[in-house]
């Protein structure tokens, strides 16, 4: 270090007010003494707050109140009971004199600060993402006792065009924390010098060493590789250091080394990796290697701790697992890690986007810029969140730009998802939109684009909200418009139903204290559903890693996307007050059916692709005309892989390929191979198996897909049987009461929702989160696993669930669609009921003619309507029929999130 440190930490006196307090007169009267309140979060002292008068003063987060389930619309954040306002901490401290500058040094408060010592005013800073220091005047500080007086706020936080700055760290459960977050500590500097940077040359020949000095200073300096030296000087200034026999700091060898700076008896130590991410075109090159950015988006959700941790180790183990799943990126969402979790990341190798919160001043954005400059693993900054892009806010980026481009050796992207060049225009904007080849703006993308180095783009929802829809083609034909790398935001946001055996995990902590998951268990049982919540939540896992692999795998067939993030590795519940977002429960754990080798299919260097898209249903007889492809970046030079290609039925090998690929370029998304064969005949249908790999030296990429073969649909005579898409109230009940069977290929009469293959967004009231296949006879030759999984894509797309709201109706239908935990609405897609003397099939799927599956299944569902195996379990009397007909369901508010939170304030409504 290059300064002496007295901690400041531990008991100090503290008293209260309600509104902040700028003033520069010392402030303080009276207070209480409140044992270690250096560092702490006031929402942590209330036991202690409890002792003393201010107490019942106290005001709580004005965004707290009644949360729990059931909700129909939009979902509030979860808000807990912190304390807003602002405290005034006083305590003394005995000094004897050290020669050198002095500043109070603070690492970290939330959210601004004014500082007194001696009854001397020295200043107030605003902010909360980054370490600052705030400095003593000569004179000030004396012999013997002092008193330092700080009044802290956490109201009222503005910054760019005094509009509110919001991030994940005073956001939703954070919302109105408040207190001294880190240490408080006098330094005291005995030499000009202050701190040195490290930034790398572009081609990684060289280090530019920055000294940051309050005066003249002069020093010797070393670079050491543990305990040997590499380089070694003297200097008054700037220097560079020779790196070209130095190796490399990347994901995949996170190699390090120490600059030692000297200066009397002072030393600051350094470490620092040769690595700089580069853009060529549309792509990154990391370390002048072709580099493919696979990241998740880190959501700031700390379920134990609930504010962020201090423990490396902590971050340590979050690292190592995001590695072990193939990530080497991560983008923290409007939010600076700390500086323990971006140890762990240059420690252990995997890069960072640092993003500060929205509306972040110029000042705070420098002191981000310094703070986080040293750690290797950072080498993205953003400037926030989905916030519009106008003409103002350029200019702010312009300058934000500036800083990153003249104080680090980093890349700087203007905000994750482009409001207002890409997306979510205002009636203003509309005389300068160009609809070609999407709808953008073309002058804000040119003014932009003189500053940025690359685009965290939404892409239109095509890697997210609306991934089934998503052509690879398309969104590389978007490139020209961008014209640099492109990182896909937020890809996934698919949710599953929630887990309720986590509950006992937050037992004690203020997230467990929330309804959350007491309400959804008292709802869910008023539905006689609580039972079976469990399985709800297994066979949604099912449903969102089928989606996650599909979605994946299109974005990297993408040639023209740098990369992605995505959202997310864990379930996040501060946001929409429960947010099961995850491959990933919030402990890290993989949810039930995913496994480690099932990610590293399509999140590796090198992923093999197919072009078949959603189409996973076959014809016995007719052509399979699939294409593969290789998506590369790894770090070893592909000469001839072996590439080897199976196709099976009920485990018997019906193709077979094995080649050696040619042509293979890093860096690029290149065809391997066009497979070709007949399919066999079959009489059933049968489930198949694609499995592909690609083997070269050190590499070994592997991939699989399941198919499913299905027989040529006969036609069936149905008989006496009436088959029909629907019917009117009054035909069904007359039809059953003279004792006819009814086959319903559709939803009439019954009320019903409309069913789609896209799973439910995470977080949101609408949609669906998993299906139920029953054991029952009908579906016995369909191949499924107990859910509705690939086979099941266009039957669910376009379909509709029927309603099973009333009481009076019993509710076990066949296909069971289950709607979102946070508005249960039971839901039948096929159920069959007697009503003597006639006896009822309703199938409400959508009945493609191109899709093999759903003719089959037509004419399956005819024979087994006159066959003697119909036989329904339950029975319906003419008033249960009616009451099921007629029965009332309040659906649930339509989805209007497409990247523009409205729980974000400093973006609603903008």
């Amino acid at each position: 270090m290059c300064y002496q440190a007295f901690s400041l930490n531990g008991d100090w006196e503290m008293s209260y007010r309600e509104t902040i307090y700028t003033g520069r007169n010392n402030p303080w009267e009276t207070g209480f003494l409140i044992e270690n309140a250096v560092p702490g979060y006031w929402e942590d002292m209330t036991d202690a707050f409890a002792q003393t008068d201010f107490y019942i003063s106290l005001k709580i987060n004005p965004e707290y109140g009644i949360q729990r389930y059931p909700i129909s619309k939009a979902v509030p954040d979860m808000a807990l009971p912190n304390i807003s306002g602002c405290f005034f901490y006083r305590r003394s401290f005995h000094w004897e004199t050290v020669s050198g500058a002095q500043v109070i040094h603070f690492s970290g408060v939330q959210n601004a600060v004014s500082l007194w010592l001696n009854d001397v005013y020295l200043g107030r800073h605003e902010g909360y993402s980054a370490p600052f220091d705030i400095k003593i005047p000569s004179g000030v500080l004396h012999d013997g006792e002092n008193i330092i007086v700080l009044s802290v706020s956490n109201i009222g936080l503005t910054g760019f065009n005094d509009e509110m700055v919001s991030g994940l760290t005073n956001r939703a459960v954070n919302q109105y924390t408040g207190g001294i977050t880190g240490d408080v500590t006098l330094r005291v500097y005995p030499t000009a010098l202050r701190d040195v940077a490290v930034l790398i040359s572009s081609d990684c020949k060289n280090a530019e060493v920055r000294i940051l000095a309050d005066g003249e200073v002069a020093f010797t300096w070393a670079v050491s590789d543990g305990n040997t030296v590499l380089s070694s000087g003297t200097n008054n200034g700037d220097f560079s250091v020779d790196t070209r026999n130095m190796e490399k700091w990347r994901p995949e060898n996170p190699k390090r080394y120490t600059l030692h700076v000297t200066c009397g008896d002072i030393e600051i130590c350094r470490p620092f990796g040769v690595r700089r991410l580069t853009v060529d075109g549309v792509h990154f090159r990391l370390n002048e290697k072709p580099y493919y950015l696979r990241g998740v988006c880190e959501h700031c959700y700390y379920p134990e701790t609930i504010h962020p941790s201090h423990d490396i180790s902590y971050y340590r183990k979050i690292v190592t697992t995001f590695k072990r799943l193939g990530f080497n990126f991560i983008r923290f969402h409007t939010y600076v890690p700390a500086e323990e979790y971006m140890c762990a990341a240059d420690e252990l190798g995997i890069l960072v986007q640092v993003e500060s919160p929205n509306n972040a001043s110029t000042e705070e954005w420098a002191q981000i810029v310094t703070f986080c400059r040293r750690h290797p693993s950072v080498v993205i900054y953003c400037c926030g969140n989905e916030r519009n892009i106008d003409d103002q806010y350029t200019e702010h980026l312009r300058i934000c730009a500036k800083t990153v481009h003249t104080q680090t050796d980093s890349l700087f992207s203007p905000l994750s998802a482009l409001r207002l060049l890409e997306y979510a225009f205002r009636e203003e904007d509309k005389p300068e939109l160009t609809e070609i080849p999407f709808l953008h703006h073309p002058r804000r993308f040119r003014e932009v684009g003189e500053f940025v180095d690359l685009y965290n783009s939404y892409t239109l929802g095509y890697t997210s909200y609306f991934s089934l829809a998503a052509d690879p083609e398309m969104l590389d034909s978007w490139s020209d418009i961008y014209q640099k790398p492109r990182i896909s935001h937020e890809i996934g946001i698919q949710g599953t139903y929630t887990d309720l055996s986590l509950k006992d995990r937050y037992e004690g902590n203020r997230i467990g204290q929330t309804e959350m998951f007491r309400s959804i268990e008292r709802h869910l049982a008023s539905k006689a559903l609580l039972h079976r919540a469990p399985l709800y939540f297994k066979n949604s896992c099912q449903w969102q890693r089928r989606l996650r692999k599909h979605n994946f795998e299109t974005t990297r067939l993408c040639k023209k996307l740098a990369g992605y993030d995505y959202l997310g590795p864990i379930d996040t519940h501060w946001h929409t007050f429960g947010y099961d977002v995850g491959m990933m429960n919030e402990f890290y754990m993989l949810k039930p059916g995913e496994t480690v080798r099932n990610v590293r299919m399509y999140n590796s260097d090198t992923v093999l692709l197919t072009d078949m898209g959603t189409n996973f249903n076959f014809l016995a007889g007719d052509m399979l005309d699939i294409n593969l492809f290789a998506s590369c970046y790894g770090e070893e030079a592909f000469t001839a892989p072996e590439v080897n290609i199976r196709l099976t039925k009920s485990d018997m090998c019906i193709a077979r390929r094995r080649f050696l690929a040619e042509n293979i370029s890093p860096g690029s998304v290149t065809q391997l191979y066009n497979l070709r064969l007949v399919l066999p005949e079959v009489d059933e249908p049968e489930a198949m198996r694609l499995y592909v790999t690609l083997e070269t030296g050190d590499t070994f990429a592997e991939n699989e897909w399941a198919l499913y073969l299905f027989p040529k649909a006969k036609g069936v005579d149905g008989g006496n049987l009436v088959v029909c898409d629907g019917m009117q109230p009054e035909a069904l009940v007359q039809a059953l009461e003279q004792g006819k069977d009814v086959l319903l290929l559709g939803a009439e009469p019954f009320n019903a929702l409309p069913t789609s293959f896209q799973i439910a967004l995470a977080g949101r009231t609408s949609g669906n989160l998993a299906t139920v296949i029953a054991d029952h006879p009908l579906m016995k030759n369909f191949p499924h696993e107990g859910f509705c999984g690939w086979q099941f894509r266009h039957l669910l797309e376009g379909g509709s669930a029927v309603c099973f709201e009333s009481d009076e109706v019993p509710f076990d239908p066949i296909v069971e669609v289950v709607s979102s935990h946070k508005y249960a609405i039971r839901q039948g897609a096929l159920f069959e009921f007697r009503l003597l003397p006639g006896r009822l099939l309703v199938c409400s799927f959508h009945f493609d003619q191109a899709d093999p599956a759903a003719m089959w299944l037509k004419d399956h569902l005819i024979q087994y309507a006159c066959s003697e195996e119909f036989t329904p379990k339950h029975s319906l009397d003419a008033q249960q029929l009616q009451a099921l007909i007629t029965g009332k369901v309040i659906a649930a508010g339509a989805n209007t999130n497409f990247a523009s939170n409205r729980n974000d304030k400093a973006t609603a409504g903008k």
